[in-house]
């Protein structure tokens, strides 16, 4: 954070539970950017026990609410109001809400025998896909909890493989390199950034439809017979990095 931007918008609000997010939103509603920082040490403090996870996870969704409801006049206004707003809404709110409708209907289609129903829904997650980074197939200075949390996804890739294979169930991973994303794009079109980009085997980001087509391989029947793979998108950087 810049200290005066925070500070122009009143700083910390005690109007949610969720500050942080509470004061991103306000931020961005005053007008301010949010760039990423691929250098930021972020720390937190993780709960310790059961009882101690469900009191915050009350607290994060509560929160949520509320910082929906503080903000509920800017949807439909900008980029906030038509993306990230109504995201929070569609994934925080009504799919929580929805999702118990769902474990009723899948139990009754098994107590009553109706499988053609129930089965339908479950083809549909027949193919898993695991989005890890670049930096679980390599290493690079600065990035070890980040680098290591992505490698044991290429671990859980494999394992759930092999595990959910008796099942038919694929499960593939993708390890993006760098990409732009309005969290990025400030970073990747600094000079800093652009230098970084030159000095990569593909010498620039990748582009999000680039994506698209590795994803729908995975997911598709197209690589029905491809399992336990986690794929590299990043222009060689991995075998750079390795």
């Amino acid at each position: 954070w810049r200290r005066a931007d925070v500070l122009a918008v009143g700083g910390y609000s005690h109007d949610t539970l969720v500050e942080d997010a509470d004061l991103t939103v306000t931020v961005l509603r005053a007008g301010g950017v949010i760039t990423y920082e691929p250098r930021a040490i972020g720390r937190t403090e993780a709960p310790e026990s059961l009882g101690a996870l469900w009191r915050q996870r009350i607290r994060w969704t509560y929160g949520t609410y509320q910082c929906l409801a503080k903000h509920r006049s800017a949807l439909l206004r900008g980029s906030l109001g038509w993306v990230a707003l109504p995201n929070l809404l569609l994934f925080q709110v009504l799919f929580p809400v929805a999702s118990p409708l769902g474990d009723l209907a899948m139990g009754h289609a098994i107590a009553t025998g109706q499988w053609s129903a129930f089965l339908s829904g479950y083809l549909g997650f027949l193919s898993m896909d695991i989005i890890a980074s670049v930096l679980a197939l390599g290493a690079a200075p600065g990035y070890a909890a980040y680098a290591t949390s992505k490698a044991a996804l290429v671990q859980l890739t494999r394992c759930l493989a092999l595990e959910l294979q008796r099942h038919s169930i694929r499960v593939n991973g993708l390890a993006p390199g760098w990409f732009v994303t309005e969290m990025n794009d400030g970073w990747l079109t600094s000079p800093e950034g652009l230098d970084y980009l030159a000095r990569t085997p593909a010498r620039r980001a990748g582009r999000l439809e680039e994506l698209v087509g590795p994803a729908l391989l995975l997911a598709s029947d197209a690589g029905s017979f491809i399992n336990g793979v986690t794929l590299a998108v990043d222009g060689a950087h991995h075998a750079a990095l390795a």
